[in-house]
């Protein structure tokens, strides 16, 4: 009888380790899990935002190459006194080229 009894309590004793380990081993696995993708999607979305931020860095960069040229185009190796003397033709070169930036013709 009292070998029933021990046995009864081992089996009661192992349910009640299982009952806490069980649960408690699988939440730890899913927050594993939970952490690992939560990382994983936050490389990601700074990947795409990192591409994103260096092609309009890209972008900010062409347009002032993009003035530099115009402006070296415009005024070239004009004196102060000859821009001065110009000054419609340039203002009406800027206009043109200001246009074509903003309308990408």
């Amino acid at each position: 009888m009292r070998a029933r009894r021990d046995a009864a309590l081992r089996l009661l004793k192992t349910m009640l380790v299982a009952s806490v380990f069980i649960p408690a081993a699988f939440f730890i696995y899913a927050s594993w899990l939970n952490y690992h993708i939560a990382f994983t999607r936050a490389d990601e979305q700074l990947s795409v935002s990192l591409n994103i931020l260096s092609e309009q860095a890209s972008k900010v960069f062409q347009s002032v190459d993009l003035t530099f040229a115009g402006v070296d185009a415009v005024l070239g190796d004009l004196t102060d006194e000859q821009i001065k003397g110009m000054q419609a033709e340039v203002d009406a070169r800027w206009k043109r080229l200001e246009n074509r930036v903003n309308h990408g013709t």
